[in-house]
């Protein structure tokens, strides 16, 4: 079970020792944590979370929501077995579907975009001016898609190749994820 909140919310820091005395109580039968969705706002958009504190239940791919009264005997009820009376979201709905999975790609495409110009402009001292004229001129290079430019090549040729392989580096592709969720 998950708990998206923040820790501005009323209602979040009362749930704080029922949460807990959850977690003691589940300990081996149900995976119990807690996420600051201000923290981790990627993960607030994949849940859909609309308000705080946000409970899911989550098994597999299937994601169900929490509505009940949060009293440590409802939340314990609930992720012991009650939950299966809930309709599990749908599949483009549920961040853990195949679908919810590609979202957070999509979600995560900026972050990593932002990172990677990062790198070049600090790591590697590239000017903003190097970095947009790259970029821009990636297509240019790569060429049309499905034909052949440049006198019958493909793509780009083995010079520029290395070129662009200097310029992401061997660290771009070990660029660390963010942990969200807390075990309790």
């Amino acid at each position: 079970m998950i708990d998206i909140h923040a820790p501005w919310c009323k209602h979040c820091a009362a749930l704080e020792p029922i949460w807990t005395a959850l977690a003691e109580r589940l300990d081996g039968r149900v995976l119990v944590g807690k996420v600051d969705g201000t923290r981790e706002k990627g993960l607030m958009k994949r849940f859909s979370v609309e308000a705080f504190p946000s409970i899911f239940l989550v098994e597999g791919a299937e994601t169900r929501v929490y509505t009940g009264v949060r009293t440590l005997q409802e939340l314990e009820s609930f992720a012991s077995g009650k939950y299966k009376d809930v309709k599990p979201l749908p599949f483009y709905k549920s961040p853990t579907s195949s679908f919810g999975r590609a979202f957070a790609i999509l979600i995560r495409l900026p972050a990593k975009f932002k990172t990677f110009v990062k790198y070049l402009h600090e790591e590697k001292k590239y000017s903003a001016l190097v970095i947009v004229a790259g970029i821009l001129g990636m297509p240019l290079a790569l060429g049309p898609a499905g034909r052949s430019g440049r006198g019958g090549q493909e793509g780009l040729s083995g010079d520029q190749l290395g070129v662009t392989a200097r310029c992401c580096g061997p660290d771009f592709g070990r660029l660390k994820e963010i942990q969200g969720m807390e075990k309790l």
